[in-house]
């Protein structure tokens, strides 16, 4: 993995996650111990408008289990998660929970370097993915709602132009106060594509991605 002065707290966590270390928090161990999906994305019209992508989205999901955000049981839960899959580089899912003023990351970054020939099932998957949870500290978890406000998230329409056959996938879930909503596309505003790259750094694997946030 890449590091940098945020990554030290990330790689503390890897290895705890990695022991199976719980976050000490009951409400989030209940969020990511969530049965998985049958159905990602509750919102109807995705449908015969992006084709395969959605299904590339859906899959990678499928394989890492993750638990669905629409129809969270947990109180007061407020949950957005941000799958970014660009062509080459790692693929990188992080999820921000929060309850009350206490929020968490927890992420999942998959190389394909690291999987070779290896069979894309969820065994493999989570075998070889590199998994993390910490803490967030207040200032973080209050940037995040800042950027949800300044990008409209709450307001965007689910689909931004997305081609069938190539190019980056940028995706945001979100859930709170019993609702839902999601918007991914391939071409993001500036806006959409800053609050990536702040995610991206609270993950520490920024240098990942050269070509789409520089060096």
């Amino acid at each position: 993995m890449r590091t940098s002065n945020t990554t030290v707290p990330l790689i503390i966590s890897l290895a705890l996650a990695a022991c199976g270390v719980p976050s000490g928090n009951a409400e989030l161990e209940r969020f990511r111990a969530g049965p998985a999906c049958r159905e990602y994305f509750a919102v109807r019209d995705l449908d015969g408008l992006v084709g395969s992508r959605v299904d590339y989205t859906v899959a990678l999901l499928r394989l890492l289990s993750a638990p669905c955000l629409h129809g969270v049981a947990i109180e007061k839960a407020h949950i957005y998660r941000f799958v970014f899959q660009p062509s080459f580089e790692p693929q990188l899912v992080a999820t921000v929970f929060a309850v009350d003023d206490a929020a968490w990351l927890w992420s999942f970054r998959l190389d394909p370097e690291d999987f070779g020939d290896a069979e894309w099932d969820s065994a493999t998957v989570r075998a070889r993915c590199e998994e993390a949870v910490r803490p967030l500290a207040s200032a973080e978890w209050r940037e995040i709602r800042d950027r949800v406000q300044r990008v409209g998230f709450w307001n965007s329409a689910p689909i931004q132009y997305i081609p069938l056959d190539d190019g980056a996938t940028w995706t945001i879930e979100g859930w709170r106060d019993d609702r839902y909503n999601m918007t991914r596309g391939t071409f993001p505003s500036a806006e959409y594509r800053d609050f990536f790259r702040y995610m991206i750094e609270l993950n520490g694997t920024l240098s990942d991605y050269p070509l789409y946030f520089g060096s």
